[in-house]
């Protein structure tokens, strides 16, 4: 056995061989002067790092590594991808275009004949059909959090606003 088979040596000072290992241990210790010169080594250092004590860091350890870094060289701006412009456009476009659908719906009576109720009763009967699978509950579950959605967007930006300004 060679005496640089580090994991041997350290199940050895551990005493975590079996006894055909620390047989070989002790044959390979009392034949070889520069294996037992690696043992005395190995075992020093077991000692020193076994007696000592674990060292705490201080309560505050984390914020004055922190403190002591350099400040950064450069902050990096991010930009959004679509400008707040875009966003406002955008859906402004959706709410105007909801809005209408709905007027336009809810304007047309039954017994009304303008240009455009012929049509708005087939898209009407078309929207009733393709949406008789959905309880009706479910329906107004998705309305109210529509509703809800558009009213968080238009707060978020008016916070924004109200906060950039500070």
């Amino acid at each position: 056995m060679k005496h640089s088979d580090e994991q041997m040596w350290w199940k050895y000072i551990d005493d975590e061989c079996t006894e055909e290992e620390r047989k070989m241990m002790k044959q390979l210790l009392e034949d070889d002067p520069s294996a037992k010169e690696a043992f005395m080594l190995r075992n020093a250092l077991h000692q020193n790092l076994t007696k000592g004590e674990l060292l705490e860091p201080s309560f505050n350890f984390t914020n004055k590594v922190m403190d002591a870094l350099p400040p950064p060289e450069y902050i990096v701006k991010t930009t959004p991808i679509i400008s707040p412009l875009g966003h406002k456009i955008f859906w402004v476009l959706i709410s105007l275009l909801l809005l209408s659908v709905i007027v336009l719906l809810w304007r047309t009576e039954p017994g009304t004949t303008s240009a455009y109720s012929v049509y708005l009763k087939e898209i009407n009967q078309f929207i009733i059909d393709s949406c008789s699978w959905i309880p009706v509950p479910v329906l107004q579950t998705l309305v109210m959090l529509f509703i809800t959605s558009i009213t968080l967007l238009g707060l978020d930006a008016l916070m924004k606003r109200r906060f950039q300004k500070v």
